[in-house]
């Protein structure tokens, strides 16, 4: 190859993800969406050769021969479908223009991989959306003896009737919550 980027060869996005392996397993965190995607084992497979060099037949090729127990052809399919994936989970660069297989062979990609009956091949990419950090805090009506253990628009506040305090809203004004 001489360096330059094949027209039909996927790039995985080069902004806003962060990737960590998690046993068989990928997960990929996308900072500009605050999405995260999990993908299995053949996904993953797939994302690490999305350099904008090789191609989906060599990456097919690379996933036949590192999983035989399918023919090629099945390999090209499942590489197509794990590309179609990943694409519409915004993890590749945009294929459209590069894309030249056409409905008909996605139909019969897509059958032959029912056909295959490898459910646990089948590229799978989950995905969900992250909290925002300040919606992922968690310190609210937890139990406390101090304030500094909870958020500041939640101090460590005895409600009325209610032992032991917790972080609830309120005010360090307030003589129910404590400093």
């Amino acid at each position: 190859m001489d360096g330059a980027p094949s027209p039909e060869a996927p790039r995985t996005r080069a902004e806003g993800l962060i990737r960590r392996t998690v046993g068989d397993e990928t997960i990929v965190y996308d900072r500009a969406t605050h999405r995260a995607h999990c993908l299995n084992e053949v996904a993953g497979f797939v994302l690490d050769r999305c350099d904008g060099e090789t191609t989906p037949q060599e990456i097919a090729h690379a996933l036949h021969e590192r999983q035989a127990n399918f023919e090629p052809a099945d390999a090209e399919a499942l590489v197509e479908v794990a590309l179609e994936r990943l694409g519409a989970a915004h993890l590749i660069e945009d294929r459209s223009a590069a894309d030249s297989t056409g409905a008909s062979a996605s139909r019969s990609r897509r059958e032959t991989i029912h056909a295959l009956g490898v459910a646990c091949l089948t590229p799978l990419v989950l995905s969900l959306t992250a909290p925002a950090p300040a919606e992922a805090q968690t310190c609210r009506d937890r139990p406390c003896t101090t304030s500094r253990v909870c958020c500041p628009e939640a101090p460590c506040c005895r409600a009325q009737g209610q032992n032991p305090p917790t972080c609830r809203p309120g005010s360090l004004s307030n003589p129910n919550c404590l400093p």
